[in-house]
């Protein structure tokens, strides 16, 4: 009897061991849904297509590139000319400037208004102006004259959003050759080692302690950045 029971305890305990084997195999063989599950829902994420730059086809001439006769510029087919266009005058032609609230503001005579105004040149590109009253009287912001024009990302604009008696797509040796040597030059390197210059020709205004300005910043070479600032 006592010899029955030992038997009996013995094929017991190897029953459960045996049991126990095949849950551990079957956890094997489970495929871990989870971790399917997780890979069927991850979307990889689209990696953003780069701008396409524009470049030059070859060398650039022009003898406008510093004229202080004719600081101007083209806007769709239309002339602006510093000094004389004021922002009531894109208006009436139909162009949409940001800020277009404050065109009656008050600007005080001899001065300049502090905020900036743009037009749309591409998604996420404008092209940023300013307005002074050169009069003796005060004037309200919109018959102000425009004193100032900025447009950056050059390369990355579409042919033809915004002109100026110049070529707007040149090299920086195009521009020595054809204006020759500039004012004042800046030069430095962006943490990402794109090679900065920045080259302003200027001339002193008769009747402020201020001047007239053409300012072009390239980068690695190629045009990046057009600014004209006129002052009467």
């Amino acid at each position: 009897m006592k010899h029955k029971l030992i038997y009996l305890l013995l094929v017991t305990v190897l029953v459960f061991a045996l049991a126990a084997c095949g849950k551990d195999d079957e956890k094997e063989k489970t495929p871990d849904r989870t971790d399917e599950t997780e890979n069927a829902t991850k979307t990889p994420t689209p990696t953003p297509s780069p701008e396409p730059t524009r470049t030059p086809d070859g060398p650039v001439d022009s003898d406008k590139f510093v004229d202080f006769t004719d600081m101007s510029f083209f806007y769709n087919g239309k002339k602006y000319i510093l000094g004389k266009a004021t922002l009531r005058d894109l208006v009436k032609d139909g162009v949409e400037i940001t800020t277009v609230d404050k065109l009656e503001d008050t600007v005080e005579a001899k001065s300049w208004y502090s905020l900036g105004f743009s037009i749309q040149l591409a998604p996420y590109r404008s092209a940023t102006m300013t307005v002074g009253n050169f009069t003796d009287l005060e004037q309200k912001v919109g018959d102000c004259v425009i004193c100032s024009i900025r447009v950056d990302s050059i390369p990355k604009l579409p042919e033809g959003a915004i002109g100026f008696i110049f070529p707007d797509l040149f090299m920086k040796e195009d521009l020595l050759r054809c204006a020759g040597e500039p004012t004042k030059t800046n030069s430095f390197t962006l943490d990402n080692g794109v090679v900065t210059d920045i080259l302003t020709y200027a001339e002193d205004s008769e009747l402020y302690m201020a001047e007239r300005s053409f300012a072009f910043t390239f980068r690695d070479g190629l045009i990046y950045e057009i600014s004209l600032s006129y002052v009467d």
